[in-house]
Parts: structure tokens; sequence; C-alpha cells
């Protein structure tokens, strides 16, 4: 048996093309890195002959923003295991000032929604009126009755 022809399956195996003479690309190949765009040279400024032009120079130094760092107290409780809360949400809790379970369990369910919207008006989607109830479970170490009432709730929500 022959190795085919152009018009045949076979051939067309053979050859490594899909019919038209268009190789086969390899799925596995590496990619080459595009090349960057080179940063674009800023313009020297001119001297003038002026004497008060020969005042010393300056040069700016632009200085980055300070990241605001993730802000966890020390010896704070994961906050996230209530249902409802997550990692931005403890996050807004942790800088209002509440960091455990006891602090969650004893402020009210009004006082965190507005600590929330006051933090960020999107934050306003949530419904803490069981987190003082969980908190309360978990400071107590109930975790098997915390685990019956969060199957009893959607999402941190009364189903």
């Amino acid at each position: 048996m022959g190795k085919g022809d152009k018009r045949t399956k076979r051939g067309k195996r053979i050859i490594g093309t899909y019919g038209v003479h268009r190789p086969r690309t390899d799925k596995n190949a590496p990619v080459a890195p595009k090349a960057k765009a080179k940063p674009k040279k800023k313009a020297v400024a001119k001297k003038t002959a002026t004497k008060k032009a020969e005042a010393p120079v300056t040069a700016k130094v632009e200085t980055k923003k300070p990241v605001a760092k993730k802000t966890t107290a020390k010896g704070g409780d994961k906050l996230t295991k209530i249902e409802g809360i997550g990692p931005k949400v403890m996050e807004v809790l942790a800088e209002a000032g509440i960091a455990t379970f006891a602090d969650l369990a004893k402020t009210e369910a009004t006082k965190i929604g507005e600590i929330l919207v006051e933090a960020n008006s999107r934050y306003k989607m949530f419904d803490p009126t069981t987190w003082p109830a969980q908190a309360e479970l978990a400071a107590a170490d109930k975790w098997d009755e915390l685990k019956v009432l969060q199957d009893k709730l959607d999402g941190g929500k009364a189903k």
C-alpha cells in the first residue's frame, strides 16, 4: 500500500494537512512570548539662558500608594465560619473592631448592617440578622448546634 494521494484521507494524514495545504498546528507547542512595547522616552527640559534657571532641579520621584494590609486582629477568630460572612466582610468587621465571635455576638444585627453599609454600599445586600446568634454558638464552642442552625439557613438568611 502506498502513502496515498493528496485527495484521499490517508494522503492527507501523511502530508499533515486538513485537505488544503495548510499545515496542522501542534496544540502542545510552546507559544513565543509577545514583544513588549518599549516605553517612550520622556522629553528633556531645555535649559534657559537666564540666571534663574541655574537653580538646582530636583527630580520627581513617584511613590506608590501604601497598600492596605489585611487587618485581622491578633488572636481574632475566623469569622468566615459563620454562614453569610466572607473574607471581605470579615475585613470590614475587623476594621470596625469586631474580630472575635464574642464581639460579634454582643453586637446587634442593625449595628452590623450599618457598619457594612458605611464601609461600602454594595454590602447592603447582606442580611446580618442571624450572625449574632451564630457567633454566640461559635463563641461557646457549640459547633454541632451551629451546624444544625446553619443547615436551616440559606446564605446566612432564614429560609
